[in-house]
Order: C-alpha cells, then structure tokens, then sequence
C-alpha cells in the first residue's frame, strides 16, 4: 500500500471525528423557542406585537446535522437511478463506438460510487454516534 493514499485517508477519518465529535457537546440552543418584540409609539393608544419564530424544527446543533445528512441522503437516493438511467442509456445507443460505450461504463461506475458513498456516510454518522456513546434524548 502506497503511503500517500493512506495518509489521505488517515487524515480524513481524522478530520471527521474531530468535526463530529463535538456535537454531543453542542448542547441545548433553544432556537424554537418565538421572540417578541414590541413597540411603542408616543401614543399609549397604539402598541405594536410582532413575534419571530424559527422556521428550523431543530433545537440543537445535532439535530440540524441529522437534518442536513438526511437531506443529502435522500437526494443522492433520487438522482443515483437517474444517473444509471442516463449511463445506460449512452451505452445501449453507442452502437460500437467505444467511446459512447466507455462514458456509460463510467457514469454508472461512479453513479454507483456515490450511492456507495451516500450509503457509507451515513452508516459512519451511526457508528460514530455509537462509538462515542451518543444516546438520544
């Protein structure tokens, strides 16, 4: 094995957990909670009450990041198949020009590559999670 690759990859899962680590620790923000805000006028008659109110359903930073991966992970599950579709689709229209066939091999080689990838990170976040006793509240 190469010592460069390994060192990228070393660093990566190194990275990771470093950024993922921490958000056990990131606690309750307390964001859904409205703000109201009012105003007077010189006049006593007039007042005016406008409340803020957060439009993310999340309370904590972990739980944005949840969101955010389930949000990626659902897109990487509808545009896999249509990336597949298209990468089939160049290499049954080719009609023996071998570089038609070759960029359909390609794009469903790494259509499916990300879907791997999607399926992987999502399985890392569970194992982290799991790791580092991360228990729900």
């Amino acid at each position: 094995m190469s010592s460069k690759p390994f060192k990228k990859i070393t660093f990566a899962i190194l990275l990771s957990v470093l950024i993922f680590g921490f958000i056990p620790l990131s606690g309750q923000v307390g964001f859904n909670e409205p703000l109201t805000v009012s105003a007077a006028t010189g006049d006593d008659d007039v007042s005016v009450d406008v409340e803020f109110v957060n439009p993310i359903t999340s309370n904590t930073l972990d739980q944005v990041i949840n969101n955010l991966i389930d949000f990626i992970f659902t897109i990487a599950l509808v545009v896999c198949p249509i990336v597949i579709i298209i990468g089939g689709f160049m290499f049954v229209t080719a009609a023996g020009d071998p570089n038609r066939l070759e960029t359909g091999k390609k794009i469903i080689f790494w259509a499916l590559v990300g879907l791997a990838m999607a399926i992987m990170a999502k399985g890392f976040v569970i194992l982290l999670k799991a790791l580092l006793g991360v228990k729900k509240k």
